[in-house]
């Protein structure tokens, strides 16, 4: 980011902000953490409340986090959390509030880096080291087991196997994919190539094999719209990919069937597929599916692609109808799930997109600052999230991450220096 500014601090606060951040995130994404039996939870809660302390005190820290981040709004979330967690009197270590609070903790670290660049290079190799293991460690057992990934669990707060088998899950498909994009937009500025094509073809040979279709045919096609951009036509590419996707529309029918008869992804996928083609080309409107299957939902509860058409249909409805003042609405719908910005406005209500305009001002800021090669990851990024947000759940803590330490810094370790002065503009 071109805003870093170099901070004299006191080696020893120093030092000790890099070890507790790093365990911190983690215990997050379900690093190394996991394999130490005595650090659980309750040291991670404690950890993050050493980090807002050591955050709050320094000055030029929050002024970046409030001005640089845009991440007053994200207050909203945590406030609302924290409420709904009293009123409806769940408990703490369930609620949601815990999830939101551990968002705003990465934000803090992220802003703490973002303003010190001394310690910065340590902190992104130890994130790349746990992140090159558990990407190792899944797909390894993902060779013994094709169903692995699919049968763990999202949260990191529930620790799955025993083992290594701990570092499966299936946040590390997210993970992989936005480092896929990083990777691959620098490509050409590499300090590592071979580094970076082993890494790529892991991170897609694990997406393809684990069969979450969604994040993987989401990857794919961005990854190949990634490799047809020209840096210095960023705008005219943009608009080869919208024709592209138009293209994909139109065609959609052909390549379903195509994609179907000659069984090109796994069993699962195929599967999904044939439903998808079930849903839109069966003579009905795309409306009326909804109804019928809405209301015959009992006799596809083992589909899961029209189970999921449902599960929209009803978070859309929860969306609506709780759209001010979220579940302490009068006669509340539940949401449906699989849908995670849908959820959290049905849950909390419309202020819920305070947060989002912070979110969506940040991702407008990196990409209109970062140089244009990491400009395709960022818009890879907001495509993919924007994308599987509305269609699947992700962990919020982990989406943070991604946004505000993966894509502003991880290219400094992973590129050679490079004037970005005649560069920086989009037209060039």
């Amino acid at each position: 980011m071109t805003d870093t500014i170099i901070i004299k601090r006191d080696t020893t606060y120093d030092i000790l902000y890099l070890i507790l951040s790093c365990f911190f995130l983690s215990f997050i994404y379900g690093g190394v953490w996991l394999l130490i039996p005595f650090l659980n939870g309750t040291v991670a809660f404690g950890i993050s409340v050493v980090l807002l302390l050591m955050s709050l005190i320094d000055r030029q820290l929050t002024d970046f986090f409030v001005n640089k981040q845009y991440a007053l709004g994200f207050l909203a979330l945590p406030a609302l959390a924290f409420i709904y967690m009293l009123t409806e009197h769940e408990k703490f270590a369930e609620s949601h509030f815990l999830s939101v609070y551990y968002c705003l903790i990465i934000i803090m670290i992220a802003a703490h880096y973002g303003v010190d660049a001394q310690r910065r290079k340590y902190f992104l190799r130890i994130i790349l080291f746990e992140i090159i293991l558990m990407l190792a460690v899944n797909i390894f057992y993902t060779v013994k087991d094709p169903n692995i990934i699919r049968s763990s669990q999202l949260e990191t707060f529930t620790v799955y196997g025993t083992g290594f088998q701990k570092l499966v899950k299936i946040q590390i498909l997210y993970i992989a994919a936005v480092f896929c994009f990083v990777f691959v937009s620098n490509f050409s500025v590499s300090k590592h190539k071979a580094f970076t094509i082993i890494f790529v073809a892991a991170s897609l040979w694990l997406l393809f094999e684990a069969q979450l279709t969604l994040v993987m045919l989401t990857t794919f096609i961005l990854l190949i719209y990634v490799l047809l951009i020209n840096p210095k036509y960023f705008k005219f590419s943009l608009v080869i990919g919208i024709f592209l996707v138009v293209i994909l529309v139109v065609f959609s029918k052909s390549i379903l069937e195509f994609c179907i008869d000659k069984h090109i992804f796994g069993d699962v996928t195929t599967n999904r597929l044939e439903e998808l083609y079930m849903i839109f080309f069966n003579g009905r409107s795309f409306f009326e599916n909804i109804q019928y299957y809405t209301a015959n939902q009992n006799l596809y509860r083992g589909s899961s692609t029209i189970g999921r058409l449902v599960a929209y249909s009803n978070s859309f409805k929860a969306f609506f109808h709780n759209i001010f003042l979220g579940e302490w609405t009068p006669g509340a719908l539940k949401n449906g799930g699989h849908s995670i910005w849908l959820d959290l406005v049905s849950q909390y209500g419309i202020a819920v997109l305070l947060v989002y305009r912070a979110f969506v001002k940040y991702a407008g800021r990196l990409l209109k600052n970062t140089d244009i090669y990491n400009k395709k990851a960022v818009l890879c990024f907001i495509i993919a999230f924007a994308f599987l947000g509305i269609f699947n759940y992700f962990t919020l803590a982990h989406f943070c991450i991604m946004l505000y330490i993966v894509l502003p810094y991880m290219r400094e370790i992973i590129s050679t220096e490079r004037e970005t002065k005649d560069e920086c503009s989009l037209d060039n």
